[in-house]
């Protein structure tokens, strides 16, 4: 099971937090980071989401 901090929209962490999948309150959020990792010739590690995934399968 995932939790997710619930923050305000200036980035202010709250004390509420949630479980994957539940609705998000209104005027709350929460935060979601990327990461792209390069080698020493600058190119990127990239791999492919599996086909069974529900959300952007393949990708």
């Amino acid at each position: 099971m995932e939790k997710w901090n619930l923050y305000t929209i200036d980035r202010v962490i709250t004390n509420r937090v949630i479980t994957r999948g539940d609705d998000i309150p209104k005027n709350l959020y929460h935060l979601v980071v990327h990461v792209c990792i390069f080698n020493a010739k600058n190119q990127m590690l990239i791999q492919q989401r599996q086909t069974f995934k529900k959300g952007w399968p393949n990708m």
